[in-house]
């Protein structure tokens, strides 16, 4: 891990410092295009860097927080994000490809055009975050997606089971063959669950003038 190259060209981009690797931080870098797949940031703190492009393929991010960075265009194929933190951050046309990120957080965050496919999302916050992108066969089980905007999303083959939807936008997002039991709704009620008109009671002399008839 002490070295991170260029993903195409190669190129030495930077060079793990003693002291980044005991305090696990990187701070303020330009790291675009670089190739961190496979790598183990375990509990690692990124903040300020510049990361459009990169890799982290195959890499161990569990519990890592990552803020201030930009982001977009990332690919986490296959990766670990169990518990980490990547709220507030731009992951637009990002690919999580059967990504391990159980409890991940990803408040506020922009993930428009990224994909989700077969990615393990169970108990994520994707809370007030747009993610118009494609989660086919996504584990997404007791996520909280309240406020999200989830419009052209493609949920299809998906698991939402005790997902919270409240006041989240679903405009021509597919969800054909998801699984919905025990979700919540964007009205905020179980999904499915039908709303019955309450007519009130009827007073008594109606009652037996209906009878009388």
């Amino acid at each position: 891990m002490a070295q991170i190259l260029h993903r195409q060209t190669r190129e030495l981009i930077h060079t793990f410092t003693p002291e980044e690797i005991s305090s696990r931080t990187l701070s303020g870098l330009d790291l675009t295009c670089a190739d961190l797949s496979k790598k183990n940031l375990t509990r690692f703190n990124i903040a300020s860097c510049h990361l459009n492009g990169a890799s982290f393929d195959g890499s161990k991010l569990d519990g890592c927080r990552i803020q201030n960075s930009s982001m977009r265009n990332c690919s986490f194929c296959g990766a670990s994000l169990t518990g980490a933190n990547i709220s507030d951050t731009n992951l637009d046309l990002s690919d999580f490809t059967k990504a391990l990120m159980g409890k991940i957080h990803f408040r506020h965050c922009k993930i428009n055009g990224a994909t989700f496919v077969e990615a393990d999302l169970k108990e994520s916050d994707f809370s007030f975050s747009e993610i118009r992108s494609n989660f086919q066969k996504a584990e997404l089980q007791k996520a909280n997606l309240y406020g999200a905007d989830m419009s052209n999303g493609d949920f299809s083959s998906s698991n939402l089971e005790g997902a919270n939807m409240t006041q989240a936008k679903i405009l021509r997002a597919e969800f054909k063959f998801a699984r919905m039991q025990g979700s919540i709704g964007t009205n905020g009620r179980i999904w499915g669950a039908s709303i019955k008109a309450s007519h009130g009671k009827r007073p008594w002399w109606k009652v037996w003038d209906r009878a009388a008839v």
